[in-house]
């Protein structure tokens, strides 16, 4: 492996930049380890501390030089160890970049195929203490509940995705939860004037359902951008953090606090039509979804090295090689899927097992049939989805050339 400091072919100030962010993210792991290891509300077991400790000890990029590598034109992480708490900053934004992936393709998919427009819905409440921002996060989900089951948002909003973000005044040494919402609505709403709810009209209603007349600060508008690509991109901006760590690690009893208002619950939420194909794409090995995704046109990048990094107490020691044949082969991204087959294999599959766990439900005593009826609402959840999946897409295995009547007869027929 070759001493990166002693080849002065490599960029040094491009990977240096990737080392000195990543000794950021890790600084903040510790600090977390800290917290977590100090919480009296976590109740952080002996093994979290440890996997939350050693998250990105060791972590692995391919690297796309641009030009005559003077400067990193794209990097990918091939690997890292990480804790998958949610309050890591490593597997935040590894999390927050997987939601602005889904968010994005579902997004794209009601704006190509459904003719969607999107609105960007902000509401808040006055600040609150730490002791009420756990009750205050949940009056905003009720309320956002109760306001979208009111005309004339129940007709017009045809699907919606919030997010709960909060922040800390260290002035005022309080909080300020806040409701970010994306709204997808019949691109004819966005013509008609009587039709569009107004700021003043939003305020009034979420006054309302919230039960507090002191809410001053409601925004909605539409999704920016001249083009499609640019109003598609500003959808991202909802897959941000639900707190950052320089509010959360300020110290322990801000940790606390906010460790105690997000357990067991969900910053994001998909509701609506929204909330049928976040479904889908849990399932969605077989890449249906693809076409929609921010990468659908993005050319292939061709890695050329790969940056190894190791913690080692202060900083991250590293070295950059180059990828071998075999490794350049396994990075090329897919630009086609064989999507049909792999589907209806599956569907047929999960219909046979599902007959096959009904005869053995019948057969059995009572004590195993809990069992086998377990599995047995396991598959049909699975084959519900997937009848969801084949309404969808019906139209994509359509424009397919078929040439197996029987292969595809799965298509034809409902597995209920």
């Amino acid at each position: 492996m070759e001493d990166f400091y002693m080849c002065d072919k490599y960029d040094k100030q491009g990977v240096l930049a990737i080392v000195d962010a990543e000794k950021v993210v890790k600084t903040d792991t510790l600090k977390l380890y800290e917290m977590l290891k100090n919480s009296e509300v976590a109740n952080a077991t002996a093994r979290t501390l440890d996997v939350v400790k050693s998250c990105g000890d060791v972590v692995k990029y391919a690297i796309a030089y641009e030009g005559d590598m003077k400067s990193v034109k794209h990097k990918k992480l091939l690997y890292t160890e990480t804790c998958g708490n949610r309050w890591c900053l490593r597997c935040m934004q590894r999390k927050a970049l997987s939601d602005a992936l889904e968010i994005y393709t579902l997004a794209n998919y009601l704006y190509t195929e459904k003719n969607y427009r999107f609105l960007f819905i902000t509401l808040t409440a006055p600040n609150c203490s730490g002791d009420d921002l756990r009750d205050t996060i949940s009056q905003f989900n009720k309320g956002i509940d109760r306001l979208f089951k009111r005309e004339p948002y129940r007709s017009d909003f045809k699907a919606w995705i919030t997010k709960v973000e909060t922040t800390y005044n260290v002035k005022r040494k309080d909080y300020h939860p806040h409701l970010h919402v994306l709204v997808a609505v019949d691109k004819r709403y966005l013509k008609d004037s009587d039709r569009f709810v107004s700021n003043d009209r939003l305020r009034k209603d979420w006054r309302e359902v919230f039960g507090d007349d002191t809410i001053t600060q409601v925004d909605i508008k539409q999704a920016s951008g001249r083009t499609k690509k640019k109003r598609m991109k500003s959808v991202l901006e909802l897959a941000k953090y639900t707190a950052k760590p320089s509010h959360y690690l300020r110290d322990q009893k801000v940790f606390d606090t906010f460790f105690d208002a997000m357990k067991n619950r969900q910053a994001l939420r998909f509701c609506g039509e929204f909330s049928e194909l976040h479904k889908m794409y849990d399932l969605d090995c077989y890449g249906l979804l693809a076409k929609w995704s921010l990468f659908a046109d993005t050319a292939a990048v061709e890695y050329t090295h790969k940056l190894l990094l190791k913690w080692g107490g202060k900083d991250y020691n590293h070295d950059i090689t180059e990828l071998t044949d075999a490794e350049k082969e396994l990075l090329k991204q897919k630009t086609e899927y064989e999507t049909d087959k792999e589907f209806v294999v599956t569907y047929n599959h999960n219909l046979a097992k599902r007959d096959d766990i009904k005869k053995r439900v019948a057969s059995c005593d009572e004590k195993r049939a809990k069992s086998w009826k377990a599995k047995l609402s396991k598959v049909n959840r699975e084959l519900k989805i997937m009848d969801m999946m084949k309404d969808n897409f019906r139209d994509y295995f359509q424009r397919k050339e078929m040439t197996d009547d029987d292969f595809y007869k799965a298509l034809l027929i409902r597995a209920d």
